[in-house]
């Protein structure tokens, strides 16, 4: 019987289950870019509804969605060490993967909130 790593993927592990080397498993990658994933539409989804609700309209609206997104982008850095190289696939990492991804979600909340808010009362 042999011991594998726990793991998928080229990754050697030492006796005591530390990674050898630079290599990440599948695993690991996948996990950190579902949670990237997670980070941007939970902030579309809060940016929207605060949008929304301060009654932010017009280009107003998309820079302040701009402005959300590099902040997440930036947390995400510094989170990360900015060694991206380490946690992600890409060199980038988190900083430019996804950005339009919840661009629709923020719309969305953007003005479901706005509506509640300022047209239905």
């Amino acid at each position: 019987m042999s011991t594998s790593s726990p793991v998928q993927g080229d990754v050697a592990s030492e006796g005591d289950g530390s990674l050898v080397g630079s290599d990440i498993g599948g695993e690991y990658l996948n996990h950190n870019n579902n949670i990237v994933n997670f980070c941007r539409v939970m902030t579309s989804l809060v940016g929207g509804c605060t949008a929304g609700i301060l009654g932010i309209t017009s280009w107003h609206g998309i820079l302040f969605y701009i402005f959300i997104t590099t902040l997440v982008s930036l947390m995400l850095g510094i989170k990360s060490g900015f060694n991206f190289s380490e946690h992600f696939m890409h060199k980038n990492g988190p900083l430019f993967d996804g950005l339009l991804s919840g661009v629709m979600t923020y719309v969305l909340f953007w003005t479901l909130m706005y509506d509640v808010a300022y047209v239905y009362t």
